[in-house]
């Protein structure tokens, strides 16, 4: 199942509509990259009737969705392909996802406020013009109209798609920085207090894992296949998770949204607290 989840790329996992499903995708793949966390999740899919029977669940159900979210994309922008590479399909969904704010449409609001840091005039300009097909700015626009404003402005000016992109991308890392910024002032004011509970308490488990690692046990052996050494395979994974932030930040947002798999969190927390227990 993971290895099915983790062939989806990074671009197809962006393009799902529903931020909470992203982030299960997301967390998917953050634990397929970390072998140590993804032997630990197998164990624990193996081992705890609970965690499979839900496991099993959530990958029909997601499967279901990345079907049914590419096959309405494809209908929506389909035509796209005719004027565009995969590759500039995929920069200019970054580009456009970064001024929305992840939204599915970008705001004159938005842009206004981007457009707030210091560029020059001939750049404030030459970005509207891309981005709203003139100097003004329009009624907000979907990732379909802001690419087929690009490509009018690519016959416009009779330069390459890559140019304009990588142009527009240039300030990428700005524009990034600006928008992380609000979007974690955002959400942290978005929680609301019984998700905040969630919040600190996963990050209570994941300071919890540093320090046993760090001060109890700065190593953990490898497993023989009995059960204790299969938990301690399981500890060993939780600890390698602990210290990776992709991991860590995809687990967050699963944790604190999804009540099933807060209760697994909660579980596979407090068999590894018996663990380190029995062990001290």
């Amino acid at each position: 199942m993971i290895t099915s989840f983790s062939s989806h790329s990074s671009y197809d996992i962006a393009r799902v509509s529903n931020a909470r499903y992203r982030a299960l995708f997301s967390c998917v793949v953050a634990v397929a990259g970390e072998p140590d966390v993804y032997r630990a999740f197998l164990i624990l899919f193996e081992d705890l009737y609970p965690l499979r029977v839900a496991g099993r669940m959530i990958f029909k159900h997601l499967a279901g969705v990345m079907e049914t979210e590419t096959r309405e994309r494809l209908e929506r922008e389909g035509d796209l392909e005719f004027h565009f590479s995969k590759e500039e399909v995929e920069m200019g969904w970054r580009i456009f996802e970064v001024m929305s704010g992840g939204k599915e449409e970008i705001s004159a609001e938005m842009v206004d406020s981007l457009f707030s840091v210091e560029y020059s005039v001939e750049e404030k300009e030459l970005l509207l013009r891309i981005v709203f097909g003139g100097k003004e700015m329009r009624a907000n626009i979907d990732f379909k109209t802001f690419m087929m404003n690009v490509y009018s402005f690519v016959i416009d000016s009779q330069r390459d798609t890559s140019s304009i992109l990588e142009l527009i991308s240039d300030r990428m890392n700005h524009l990034s920085d600006y928008a992380d910024s609000e979007q974690h002032h955002r959400n942290d004011h978005d929680l609301d207090e019984k998700k905040k509970k969630y919040f600190e308490r996963y990050n209570h488990m994941v300071e919890t894992f540093k320090v046993w690692e760090s001060h109890i046990f700065p190593t953990v052996n490898t497993s023989n296949g009995d059960a204790n050494d299969r938990m301690e395979d399981v500890l060993k994974g939780c600890f390698v998770g602990a210290r990776n932030p992709q991991v860590v930040e995809a687990l967050r947002i699963v944790y604190v949204d999804f009540q099933g798999l807060r209760i697994a969190g909660d579980l596979i927390f407090k068999l590894m607290s018996k663990l380190v227990g029995v062990r001290a």
